[in-house]
């Protein structure tokens, strides 16, 4: 087989030039010594460079049939940028399938799949690419690049260099020689950490996304595309847009995302998953390589019992038609122990996003004066959660911050107005809000 890669590289000139004022002094004439001066700015302006190659051009890989066969293109950066780079990836065209060199032969070599697949994972005819030479993705079309590195420091070193690993799984397929071309670019980063485009600083390339879906910023974990769907990056909504609506296709639910005044994208419905039995770093806010179990909902629980049930189920209240959960779901078991304070770093919400800690439940709280409109404006109120087994008159949203070995802290939303740092039962029934991360 043979994969013909397109290397981008983008070039800039280095101009140096100095700029001097000239400062006339001018001294008595009887030659006493001046005591007024002033001064003369020199500037330097050195402008940014990038160069972007790879160890080869072709990748030539020979399999036969029911195989496996792989091979590494090196990509190598340099850059004086001060806020780093990005290096993506995706097709040169918006099929990715491998195609036989006789047109006549309609078999192809697919890219399509979702999630992570291993060598043995990966179904005939499939081919894909990895990080790390284990865990493969499906090259993305064009227009939907994936980050293979992104950084937002200047360079250490003079040049950086990336191995990427493009693997097939051969099943029974018409011999022959099956291509596609990738395409690598690199992007120096603007001041905010997003990529520009110096071909056409007024049209900058949308954040590079995850195969399928959302980005969690980290280079060395693609992501299986399970959770939100299509979410390009808050950096890209405006506060005046309307809503986004994204599906969480854990269980297909459907939620509007909307960057409030603080500045972050929060989710304004509420969570709704239930009997999800297992929950991982792909699909959810946890640590890499870490699972955890939500027991299934249980909708013939009664109210009364509710302060009694395991402080690890799901509650489904079949009269307010909602869902909440315990402290100890919604931070996915962390909980389960005794904590006296601290922060979760793990939660059911959906990869790429998590629980507000109540610091931002704060800081959203003052972003809307005293007029406290983040609950009048139906953002952070609905369906009330439930308190010593009973309906509350107020609808309460898990943070993700422990207040002792009992209580966690909450955000209250109420009809015309909210409350903050609010101190509740770690047992209690409250709904959970999801933030983006890296906002």
């Amino acid at each position: 087989m043979k994969i013909t890669t397109l290397k981008g590289i983008g070039v800039f000139s280095v101009s140096l030039f100095a700029a001097f004022s000239a400062a006339y002094i001018y001294s008595p004439t009887n030659g006493t010594h001046a005591d007024n001066s002033t001064t003369a700015d020199v500037n330097l302006s050195v402008n940014e460079v990038m160069s972007l190659t790879l160890n080869t051009d072709t990748l030539n890989l020979s399999a036969t049939p029911n195989s496996f066969i792989s091979g590494i293109i090196t990509a190598t950066v340099s850059t004086n940028s001060q806020y780093g780079y990005t290096l993506t990836l995706e097709d040169e065209d918006s099929d990715s399938n491998m195609v036989h060199t006789n047109s006549d032969i309609s078999s192809v070599v697919t890219s399509s799949f979702s999630g992570s697949k291993t060598s043995a994972d990966l179904e005939d005819n499939t081919w894909g690419f990895s990080l790390n030479a284990t865990d493969f993705y499906k090259v993305p079309v064009n227009g939907s690049p994936v980050a293979l590195k992104r950084s937002t420091t200047p360079m250490e070193t003079e040049n950086e260099s990336s191995d990427i690993t493009f693997g097939a799984k051969v099943g029974n397929i018409t011999s022959g020689t099956y291509t596609d071309k990738v395409l690598f670019t690199l992007y120096v980063n603007g001041q905010d950490g997003k990529p520009t485009n110096p071909d056409d600083p007024t049209n900058p390339p949308a954040d590079p996304s995850e195969p399928g879906g959302n980005d969690d910023l980290d280079p060395n974990d693609p992501g299986d595309g399970t959770s939100f769907q299509s979410f390009d990056g808050c950096d890209l909504i405006g506060q005046s847009d309307p809503a986004t609506t994204l599906v969480d296709s854990r269980d297909n639910s459907t939620y509007r995302i909307k960057k409030l005044k603080d500045g972050n994208c929060w989710m304004v419905d509420s969570l709704k998953l239930t009997n999800f039995a297992n929950l991982t770093y792909k699909n959810s806010d946890l640590p890499k390589g870490a699972t955890w179990t939500i027991p299934e909902s249980n909708p013939e629980i009664g109210l009364d019992d509710f302060e009694t049930m395991n402080n690890n189920e799901v509650y489904f209240d079949p009269i307010y038609n909602q869902t909440v959960y315990s402290f100890y779901t919604a931070t996915a078991g962390w909980g389960t122990s005794v904590i006296a304070s601290g922060e979760s770093d793990r939660s059911i919400c959906p990869k790429g996003w998590r629980l507000p800690t109540n610091a931002e439940f704060q800081a959203l709280f003052n972003s809307y004066s005293s007029d406290r409109q983040v609950a009048g404006a139906g953002y952070f109120y609905g369906a009330p959660s439930i308190y010593n087994g009973n309906p509350s008159g107020f609808s309460g949203f898990w943070s993700s911050t422990a207040a002792d070995s009992a209580r966690a802290y909450l955000m209250y939303g109420m009809s015309g107005s909210a409350m903050v740092n609010i101190k509740e039962q770690k047992y209690g029934g409250n709904h959970v809000r999801c933030i983006a991360k890296n906002n």
